[in-house]
């Protein structure tokens, strides 16, 4: 090989490495260029979120947080029952039992991204709470009734007489005497 293709070659070689390594063509300087910090792009979106609570009774009340991450400008919440969200963190009424599937989509400046959780919140029915059994009705008992039987009445008496009485309270009977 000829010595001028022999240092063509080097040459070309040398170039080509140091494209690969990153180095300037700083007039052979030997500095490196490295991309600054404020250089490099941001993240691309990653959606994410969690909520509390995500189970309970009607009406329930869910307080959204988003975890997502990255350059993020926009949020598109979808709840599950037809209602929607632009907010960053917003809070839901569910008026209906069921079980709920939330999604979230996230967009920035370098892009966007979707999650989607199935069956994230269940909303129960309102408890019913069983009414105290009715007290029954009794109708009240007629008055107790008493008959004297001795001494007949109109009779004339001294001393001391026995007397024959007899009570009801219209259940049973009880005889009852007085001396």
């Amino acid at each position: 090989m000829s010595r001028s293709r022999l240092s063509l070659l080097v040459a070309v070689n040398l170039l080509v490495l140091l494209g690969v390594l990153g180095c300037s063509s700083g007039g052979g300087s030997g500095e490196t260029s490295t991309p600054s910090a404020g250089a490099s792009s941001p993240p691309t979106p990653v959606a994410d979120f969690n909520a509390t609570p995500t189970t309970g009774p009607l009406p329930l009340a869910v307080q959204l947080s988003d975890a997502s991450t990255g350059s993020l400008g926009t949020w598109a919440w979808d709840f599950g029952d037809g209602a929607t969200s632009s907010a960053q963190n917003p809070q839901h009424i569910y008026s209906t039992a069921g079980s709920y599937t939330v999604s979230l989509t996230v967009s920035g400046a370098d892009g966007g991204n979707s999650t989607t959780k199935i069956n994230f919140v269940t909303v129960s029915p309102t408890p019913v709470v069983p009414s105290p059994a009715p007290t029954p009705v009794v109708p009240p008992s007629p008055p107790p009734s008493v008959a004297i039987t001795a001494p007949a009445s109109g009779a004339t008496v001294f001393g001391l007489v026995p007397v024959v009485a007899t009570a009801s309270d219209n259940g049973g009977v009880a005889g009852v005497q007085f001396f």
